[in-house]
């Protein structure tokens, strides 16, 4: 989205810096994003599941079910850690100096 809104170079530190300060609703947005695909992945891992109940032995579809419950739950907690304040909070307390140097 960086580029979009005439960011050159995300990679940048710097840069970085002065997307979030200027568009911080994306950092928010982009938490409500990871938990929609946390659901997706849970929904996906029973349909799968149910898909291949005719063809696989049960310990495969319990396997597949499980990771994709892994999955699901990494990405919840990624959601979670997305949407604190806290990420932002620091961000906004770095010095700008540091980042120009970098």
């Amino acid at each position: 989205m960086g580029p979009v809104l005439g960011f050159d170079d995300t990679d940048n530190s710097a840069v970085s810096l002065d997307y979030l300060r200027q568009y911080p609703q994306f950092h928010a947005l982009a938490a409500v994003a990871v938990f929609i695909m946390a659901l997706a992945y849970i929904v996906a891992s029973f349909a799968i599941s149910d898909v291949l109940t005719p063809r696989t032995s049960m310990i495969t579809r319990r396997s597949l079910s499980a990771l994709g419950l892994f999955a699901a739950a990494f990405s919840f907690m990624h959601g979670v850690l997305r949407e604190s304040v806290g990420t932002l909070l620091y961000i906004d307390s770095v010095n700008r100096g540091w980042s120009q140097s970098a």
